[in-house]
């Protein structure tokens, strides 16, 4: 796949989401032109939106679908976390249960070690490696209600009339 001569994206980001056609997942590094074609259905290659990162290699924009409604999330390893879990739980018998204190403490410390991930609401697009993710806020129900529902969604329907649906775009 032919790389595009883009300076501003981080020579270490990569993106991966789902097919917009089947839901299968793809994955591609984010200097690529455009994301691979979907190896499930055969849903054809579209190009990544490079114009959405800025000179320093923060995202201003989802790569994907071009979308500037996004979220950060910790980038955290699911089984690691469950391993030291399970780990301090059996030997919590025979340490006192001073083990499960122990445990809690180095998923703690995990958890502000790793780094954060954008999410984009509309197509689920994760981005890795970017500059700055801090800059999108967490996530909010509300927000990815009205990405999934549209008009149907709770939150527009208690909104006076005339009034926005909530947003989610960058604090800075």
């Amino acid at each position: 796949m032919a790389r595009a001569a883009v300076s501003a994206v981080p020579p270490r980001a990569w993106l991966e989401g789902p097919c917009p056609r089947c839901q299968a997942g793809w994955r591609c590094p984010a200097g690529d032109a455009q994301r691979p074609a979907c190896r499930a259905c055969g849903a054809p290659a579209s190009a990544l939106a490079h114009a959405l990162v800025d000179a320093g290699g923060a995202l201003r924009g989802c790569l994907h679908c071009g979308h500037d409604q996004m979220y950060a999330a910790r980038d955290f390893p699911r089984r690691l976390g469950l391993a030291v879990v399970i780990a301090a739980a059996a030997l919590a018998p025979f340490t006192y249960y001073i083990s499960l204190a122990a445990g809690a403490l180095v998923d703690a410390g995990l958890v502000f070690l790793v780094r954060k991930r954008v999410h984009c609401y509309r197509c689920g697009a994760v981005h890795h490696g970017f500059a700055r993710p801090q800059v999108w806020a967490p996530f909010r129900l509300e927000v990815a209600d009205v990405h999934r529902f549209g008009s149907k969604a709770s939150v527009v329907a208690a909104l006076r009339p005339g009034a926005e649906p909530p947003a989610a775009r960058r604090q800075d």
